[in-house]
Parts: C-alpha cells; structure tokens; sequence
C-alpha cells in the first residue's frame, strides 16, 4: 500500500504464505488455508507494526484467485478487486 511503512516486507509475507500452501484437491481445503495464512499474515504484521509505534501501519493489498479444472473461489483484503466475466462458450 503506497505510503505505509514496510509495503514491500508485507507484500513478501503475503506472497511467501500463500506459496507455502501444500496442493489440495478439494477447492474449500484450498480456500480454508488460504483465509488462515492470511489472517496469519495479518497477525504478524500488526504485531511488527506495534513495535514500531502506534502510528505504524504495514500492510499491503491481496486478491487471490484460486481454482482447480472445475470451479474457483477467491479472497481479497483492501481495496483491490477481482472481477469475473461469464465463462466462454
């Protein structure tokens, strides 16, 4: 997020978390792990920034689509959006 501290260390949490994610064939098991690296994510972010001060803020947007061959999901955080059209036919 532009102008906050340590957007680049967020954004690197957040990318690190999310690869860390074993391959799971059910989409809700992939979605599930998803929400709890973020809010994992979340924690230590907020905790980091408490001991910068109580003006620190470091935090970064996220959209993650996730899918398999037969349906998909997302979750997002901030004010960044994904957006579906009609599947192709």
């Amino acid at each position: 997020m532009g102008g906050h501290e340590a957007g680049d260390f967020a954004s690197a949490s957040i990318v690190t978390a999310l690869g860390a994610i074993e391959p799971l064939s059910d989409l809700g098991d992939i979605v599930e792990a998803a929400a709890a690296e973020l809010e994992a994510v979340d924690g230590a972010l907020r905790a980091r920034a408490a001991k910068l001060g109580p003006a620190a803020v470091i935090a970064s947007t996220v959209v993650v689509l996730l899918a398999n061959p037969d349906e998909f999901d997302c979750l997002w955080a901030g004010d960044s959006r994904l957006y579906a059209g009609a599947p192709a036919t």
